[in-house]
């Protein structure tokens, strides 16, 4: 199974490198209150403590940033592009608590492969159409080929994921999101402003399912996912605040220092 970027010793000025006590015990306690409200609290997490791993690229929807991984959390900052969002996904298994730390994202609800969440909405939050706006992950993620393989077009409707819900995500807000609950999609709500948000997953994980769009004949159709999903590896942007350039961009199966240099680790890439 892959395996997550193991990050160096943490320099002295950057706790969130180092395992947070509070956030372990309630991980393990699992109490996903006190885990958000840890999350939440500018004492463990301010903006200038996550500056360090701050990269945006206008060339990428999201960029991907390693915080720290240890064996009971993973923290990944993540730099939103204006306009754009994360394809649908699920979480492996695991659990993930959002913070918006500035900007604002919108989180789309969607039912999941097998019905998951299919009658459950976020609170207060009922889809609206009234907007016009279309669904943000339309634009990044991935069509399906549901054609029947004769030419023609095969029946899709009980092979589509269902929106379910949607809601704003406001600098400051915390949000929680499991498969027991669906799947999900986010987006930065801003045509123009940047966001940052911070996700902790619990347990760590190294791939997941990533679901597209359905092909019906020559076009797509925005309104329907298809439920099957793609098994995915995780890309990342930066490690410990270390930008990684074109590696990043491949798929990182595992992540192990394997020499040193200089009296520095090397890290080096199993692709």
């Amino acid at each position: 199974m892959a395996k997550l970027p193991c990050c160096p010793p943490p320099p002295p000025d950057r706790p969130l490198e180092r395992a947070d006590p509070a956030l372990v015990a309630a991980l393990v306690a699992g109490d996903g209150d006190a885990v958000a409200s840890r999350l939440a609290g500018d004492d463990m997490v301010s903006p200038d403590a996550l500056r360090p791993y701050i990269f945006f690229d206008g060339q990428k929807p999201y960029t991907r940033n390693v915080v720290t991984v240890n064996e009971h959390y993973a923290l990944i900052a993540m730099c939103w592009s204006p306009g754009r969002s994360s394809p649908v996904h699920d979480h492996a298994g695991s659990g993930c608590w959002l913070r918006v730390i500035s900007g604002g994202l919108t989180e789309s609800l969607y039912s999941g492969p097998s019905g998951e969440g299919g009658d459950k909405a976020f609170p207060d939050e009922p889809l609206s159409s009234s907007d016009g706006e279309a669904d943000a992950a339309a634009t990044t993620a991935p069509a399906v080929d549901c054609s029947d393989g004769g030419g023609g077009v095969a029946a899709h409707t009980d092979r589509a994921l269902r929106l379910v819900s949607r809601r704003p995500l406001r600098s400051g807000s915390c949000s929680y999101m499991a498969d027991d609950l669906g799947l999900h999609a986010v987006s930065n709500a801003s045509s123009v402003t940047p966001a940052v948000s911070l996700h902790c997953y619990a347990p760590p994980f190294a791939s997941c399912q990533v679901f597209g769009r359905v092909r019906v004949g020559g076009g797509i159709d925005r309104a329907a996912i298809e439920r099957v999903g793609k098994e995915v590896h995780m890309t990342f942007d930066s490690v410990g605040g270390q930008v990684l350039g074109e590696r990043g961009d491949a798929l990182i199966k595992s992540f192990v220092p394997l020499e040193r240099e200089g009296g520095e680790d090397v890290l080096m890439y199993d692709i």
